[in-house]
């Protein structure tokens, strides 16, 4: 018995039908990954306001963007003029959340009110303001 060659449409659908098969089943890498989410910058995300809540204390809101987040434990401060001292201040309780980064964590949402207790330093001699 004498095996029939495949005739040239014959090949030409059998190349296709492979083709066909290897894109379906093994997509690129553009498939397979959800497209990555859009980093917005930090001044959009968050939005800070700070004003004197008194002669000893300054309020800081922070205004958070829907669907975005702040850590607690990156929440710092730092004041301008060296003057100004910042006292020990204290977080309200944030959200628990599990951060594949940085494991259980807590989290604010929508804002955050701090309270920053200050003292001031004497100004050295001989300087101006």
């Amino acid at each position: 018995m004498t095996a029939i060659a495949p005739t040239r449409p014959d090949l030409k659908r059998r190349f296709f039908l492979a083709s066909f098969l290897i894109i379906l089943f093994f997509p690129g890498p553009s498939y397979a990954t959800p497209a990555a989410p859009e980093v917005l910058p930090a001044d959009q995300v968050f939005q800070v306001e700070g004003r004197a809540g008194g002669p000893h204390h300054l309020e800081v809101l922070f205004r958070i963007a829907d669907g975005t987040y702040l850590y607690r434990h990156k929440v710092k401060f730092e004041i301008q003029p060296p003057e100004i001292q910042p006292g020990d201040f204290k977080l309200p309780a944030g959200q628990p959340k599990e951060d594949p980064v940085f494991g259980r964590i807590e989290i604010f949402r929508q804002a955050l009110q701090v309270r920053i207790p200050i003292s001031l330093l004497p100004r050295k001699r001989g300087t101006s303001p």
